[in-house]
């Protein structure tokens, strides 16, 4: 088997990364709370079982230094394409082009989502043609794929409430067989934000998210 793992995530640059949160946020860096995240995604992860992990990163005329000191164990790439659509597929055409079996993408916005939710977007990719793991703000945190199909990320309104919906009808109209994981909740509003702190102070286990734990001081 020949897994694949890949984060999505950006050089943390001002005024760059996560500028929604910033009133929000207790120190008011929103570069501070990215790096948090992805910390703890990083370390997420790393806890799953798979063959290769790799983060495909943005940046802009700058070198991931952060990146690399974070994460020196995972294989590293530039993202290419002009939006986030044809970056994700750029990157499932490259690996799955080079002998992958199961292909999953996630973001770094997503850092107490448990682990075994990924292993079960593998498990589930045995059996079908693309997984998704929707998220609460009509989007989803996580796909994965088994053959690169350009369609589900043509013409589909990111950034919005109609993405797992534009998604799934692409995805309906291709006749592909597709597989739900549970639906969880990324972090780039206040509306996330809120939710992310009342979750965390809800916890007992107190290794997860640790990272941002100690940025939000909870």
């Amino acid at each position: 088997m020949n897994r694949w793992l890949i984060l999505f995530a950006k050089e943390p640059k001002k005024n760059q990364v996560k500028t929604r949160l910033r009133p929000y946020l207790p120190t008011g860096s929103a570069e501070g709370i990215y790096m948090a995240f992805f910390r703890d995604v990083v370390e997420i992860a790393r806890q799953v079982q798979c063959e290769n992990r790799l983060i495909a990163y943005e940046s802009v005329n700058e070198s991931p230094e952060f990146i690399q000191k974070t994460a020196p164990d995972f294989k590293i790439i530039k993202q290419t394409g002009k939006d986030l659509g044809e970056r994700m597929y750029q990157i499932f055409w490259w690996i799955l082009h080079h002998k992958a079996h199961h292909v999953i993408i996630i973001g770094t916005d997503i850092p107490t989502l448990p682990p075994k939710n990924l292993q079960m977007a593998f498990k589930q990719l045995s059996h079908h043609d693309i997984v998704l793991g929707p998220s609460f703000d009509g989007g989803y945190y996580l796909i994965g794929l088994k053959k690169p199909h350009r369609e589900i990320f043509i013409n589909i309104d990111w950034s919005s409430n109609r993405v797992l919906n534009q998604t799934v009808c692409k995805i309906n109209k291709m006749h592909l067989k597709a597989a739900f994981i549970p639906r969880w909740y990324d972090v780039d509003d206040q509306d996330g934000l809120n939710r992310l702190m009342k979750d965390l102070k809800g916890k007992q286990d107190k290794s997860i998210a640790r990272w941002t734990r100690k940025y939000l001081g909870i």
